[in-house]
């Protein structure tokens, strides 16, 4: 009993000895507010890090999105020309009936053609103009399709290839095997022009249906429309028409493609690309570089519109030409360089419509392009000047905070039309 009570003594001493070293009032408000200013502090830091990690990924993904439409331009351009007429209009080796015949798309039937386009909305405050180009050739397979024989018909000629060609047997060696029924329907679309090369002239149609059968295949056919004629005898009277069956003759499909730049926001094809839209930051405006595939009929295909790159501002063009008095032994090269701020209207004289005289699409050696883009969110307060026509910051005007200025990133490249070799006239 004596020694329970000596042990709650002793108890009762350490406790009251310890409980006088706790912390006061005081040092605890001093703590607290110590750690609250670090608080603060660590909270400002690592949102202006947040903020500084935004802008600039919004610039890598402008300066990815440049260069990537640029790319898939300049493959494109380089495409040109290829396995087709570098102007109808004057190329002795078309022949045909005459422009009448032909739709406005096929009269236009030029490597490369350049227009300009009106100023969008979205430039107002900005210095920069906007040209298109469209860009015919054997775009898809570059390859030879060898005709077996065509057939005349009152609502157009139909083309049967040789299933045993080369070009049919690469395909289906590329393909390990598989059925090319697919792949042959891509290429020879409807809509497309059908180019037949013959030992002394070319003929062209447009690409109306198009039929495989057997597995492996066995007959390849491919039906044109009635108008632009392909003239055969006995048909035709004309002497360049195709004579007895045409076998052994190239064929090639040829696209015409435009790139542009346009307001896609009110497109249900892209709505999963620009949907919803945020005013905060003045999507409303938005422009991108658009690739489709137009028909004959100089109309855009449906599902061949493809959107290239996001928040493009501006797309320019510069000529490198042969000039008009060049001879095959003493070439005379011209320079047409882009111009700003008003642009150049020599280019859209020489690159203009095949069907116009004056236009010199064959002539065209080499395309200078230069493509700008901006970053989605404007992030500066005010402007910075820059050399005409390549603005270093681009206004938002409909932005609704204080930054009404988005940053731009520009490329320029020049690609060399590799098919052009030759085409003086």
């Amino acid at each position: 009993m004596r020694t329970s009570r000596l042990l709650n003594a002793l108890s009762a001493r350490r406790f009251t000895k310890n409980s006088a070293h706790g912390f006061t009032l005081v040092e605890l408000l001093v703590a607290i507010a110590a750690g609250s200013l670090v608080a603060t502090a660590a909270v400002l830091l690592s949102k202006n890090a947040v903020r500084l990690f935004q802008e600039e990924s919004r610039m890598s993904y402008a300066q990815m999105a440049v260069a990537n439409g640029l790319g898939r331009l300049g493959i494109d351009i380089e495409h040109a020309g290829r396995n087709t007429t570098k102007n109808p209009r004057t190329d002795p080796r078309v022949c045909w009936l005459g422009l009448a015949d032909w739709p406005d798309g096929m009269r236009r039937l030029a490597p490369v053609h350049i227009e300009l386009l009106p100023d969008l909305p979205q430039n107002a405050g900005n210095d920069i103009r906007n040209e298109r180009i469209t860009i015919a050739g054997d775009m898809d397979s570059g390859d030879n399709w060898v005709m077996n024989t065509t057939l005349p018909g009152a609502t157009g000629a139909t083309v049967i290839l040789q299933p045993q060609s080369r070009s049919v047997r690469r395909l289906s060696a590329l393909m390990n095997g598989a059925d090319i029924t697919q792949r042959l329907q891509e290429m020879f679309r409807a809509g497309r022009i059908l180019h037949i090369e013959g030992p002394t002239s070319d003929y062209y149609g447009r690409i109306k249906g198009f039929s495989v059968s057997g597995n492996p295949v066995e007959t390849i056919s491919v039906a044109l429309e009635p108008t632009p004629t392909v003239p055969m005898q006995p048909q035709s009277l004309l002497p360049c028409a195709i004579k007895g069956f045409g076998s052994g003759f190239p064929v090639h499909v040829i696209s015409r493609i435009r790139y542009e730049i346009r307001s896609v926001t009110a497109d249900a094809a892209f709505t999963d690309y620009v949907q919803p839209l945020n005013p905060v930051v003045g999507d409303d405006l938005r422009t991108e570089l658009i690739r489709s595939e137009l028909n004959p009929e100089d109309i855009v295909m449906p599902g061949t519109s493809e959107l290239i790159t996001e928040f493009a501002l501006g797309m320019r063009f510069g000529l490198t030409t042969l000039a008009v008095n060049s001879q095959p032994d003493n070439p005379i090269i011209e320079r047409f360089p882009i111009l700003d701020p008003t642009p150049n209207s020599e280019i859209h004289s020489i690159a203009g419509p095949a069907d116009v005289v004056g236009s010199r699409p064959e002539s065209i050696r080499s395309v200078h392009v230069r493509l700008s883009t901006r970053s989605r969110a404007p992030d500066r307060p005010t402007g910075l000047l820059g050399q005409p026509g390549r603005p270093y910051r681009f206004f938002v005007s409909t932005a609704k905070g204080a930054d009404k200025f988005a940053r731009v990133r520009t490329l320029e490249r020049e690609f060399t039309l590799t098919n052009m070799k030759g085409a003086f006239r």
